[in-house]
């Protein structure tokens, strides 16, 4: 009875805990959701200065361009004059308003016009500038490459050449480097991921939450009469899991400070000073702690695995190789990460990191897999004798859900989707995936240190008590028999 009464206050409070973690990481979303910039579905005028900053065009991911000294672009040939020309369409101007009636110059074509023009200015004084054909063709991919979108509203003092020529209308414009969309978008995720991963990690005390489970836990370990195994491994275990995601989360928290706070006029913008100090040490620091609590939790999975299939060991083969793989995996790329320039989104570094992300993420899955169709399987067996409130106490829904480790393996699935796609979204996903990586194995000790997880004896002791309750239920029903034989 103590026993079942203990199991019902554990599954309440674990369902609270579900409850109001994804309220929390729900109201998060909602309230980041409302910074979004809809400037976009806003209708202008295009009287005065009411007309949209940005050309208003779907922006495309980063895109890879090689700077060299071309032997396109010439400055007196008729080839050359051609492709200068064509990096100009329709005299780099656009028309937006009701009838596409107002013109407007993009930047970036403005910039490149400019410089065609100078060229013809050359190539009249002096046709063998070789220098300055030079300076020309780097300044013309560098507009390109750091192409700016912004609109610039225009005055045409001539429609009837055929170059036509045009003037800036003076006014306020954006004196700042406009920040691409994706990298708005991968600060954004990476504003939200540190958001949920502080309210995962300190939580409300008395509904959960890494830190309030880790004391609890130990509280109950160690008040506790009953005798449970490994009581001193399960509180140390659980002291470095938090440790290491104390390290990862100061980590991230020191980025986006130095980022958006102490380096904000770093040249670049805060993107640039993300991309030039990913390999700097509090990065590789962070990196490190995650993979080294990711290999703990992955470690306690496939012993609990190997628990409750009865200490069999044939069944833990193939997990435990795919994770020492992912092992091996997660060391390679948290070295390879520490290198000068290292990336961990892209080159050697990601491949690395996708190929351990993948390796973990199968390993989560087929544990998942393994422990719930074993609970599955007693479930099944006991169902028709046991009350609702007994089978609860080992192969309940929340009792599942928390041994099989579901939520966790779901979110790795998704990280790794998101990874792979090198979407901005990963960012997010991943600092989330990296606090489960410790709230997982911590909702487990609970368990342990509350005496209702599956342990060596509980597959014994369903067994015996399905075949118990089976013989009672056999001799209730020959006695039932015997007497109606009598009454006959």
């Amino acid at each position: 009875m103590t026993l079942m009464h203990t199991s019902n206050n554990i599954r309440t409070q674990l369902w609270i805990i579900a409850l109001c973690i994804f309220m929390k990481i729900g109201m998060i979303l909602f309230f980041c959701s409302l910074q979004v910039d809809n400037t976009t579905n806003e209708v202008y005028s295009f009287v005065g200065d009411d007309f949209p900053r940005l050309l208003p065009l779907a922006q495309a991911g980063p895109a890879l361009m090689a700077f060299e000294d071309s032997v396109h672009y010439q400055m007196n040939t008729e080839d050359g004059r051609a492709e200068w020309a064509s990096l100009t369409p329709g005299n780099g101007l656009v028309y937006l308003g009701e009838q596409r009636g107002h013109p407007f110059s993009i930047s970036m074509f403005h910039q490149l016009r400019c410089l065609d023009i100078l060229r013809e200015d050359i190539v009249r004084a002096n046709s063998s500038a070789a220098l300055s054909r030079h300076c020309l063709n780097y300044l013309r991919q560098m507009i390109m490459c750091r192409s700016d979108a912004q609109l610039e509203n225009i005055l045409i003092a001539s429609k009837e050449t055929s170059l036509q020529q045009f003037f800036v209308r003076p006014g306020i414009y954006l004196a700042v480097s406009l920040m691409a969309s994706t990298e708005l978008a991968t600060q954004r995720a990476l504003y939200i991921g540190n958001t949920i991963s502080v309210a995962i990690y300190a939580h409300t005390p008395g509904v959960g939450g890494n830190l309030f489970l880790y004391a609890y836990s130990t509280y109950l370990l160690m008040t506790s009469s009953k005798q449970v195994e490994r009581r001193k491994f399960y509180i140390y275990f659980g002291g470095l899991l938090l440790l290491l995601l104390t390290i990862a989360s100061t980590s991230n928290i020191v980025v986006c400070e130095l980022m958006w706070i102490e380096r904000q006029n770093y040249p670049g913008g805060p993107s640039a000073f993300l991309a030039a100090n990913l390999a700097a040490w509090y990065n590789v620091f962070g990196t490190a702690a995650d993979c080294t609590a990711n290999i703990m939790t992955d470690g306690l999975l496939l012993y609990r695995c190997y628990i409750i299939w009865g200490s069999s060991v044939p069944v833990i083969v193939i997990p435990a190789i795919i994770y020492l793989g992912s092992a091996a995996m997660a060391i390679i790329m948290v070295v390879e990460s520490a290198m000068p320039m290292s990336d961990i989104w892209q080159g050697l570094a990601a491949q690395f990191g996708i190929s351990w992300v993948a390796l973990t993420v199968s390993f989560n899955v087929i544990v998942t897999v393994l422990i719930i169709s074993r609970l599955l399987y007693y479930h099944h067996r006991v169902r028709s004798i046991l009350t609702d409130e007994q089978k609860g106490v080992y192969t309940g829904t929340m009792e599942i859900l928390v041994e099989s480790a579901l939520p966790f393996t779901i979110l790795g699935i998704a990280y790794l989707a998101t990874y792979i796609q090198g979407v901005p979204s990963a960012t997010a996903v991943g600092i989330v995936w990296g606090t489960f990586v410790v709230l997982t194995p911590q909702l487990i000790i609970l368990r342990v240190a509350s005496g209702v997880a599956w342990s060596k004896d509980t597959a014994s002791d369903v067994s015996l008590t399905t075949l118990h309750a089976t013989f009672h239920h056999d001799s209730s029903s020959g006695s039932s028999s015997d007497m109606n034989d009598k009454n006959l």
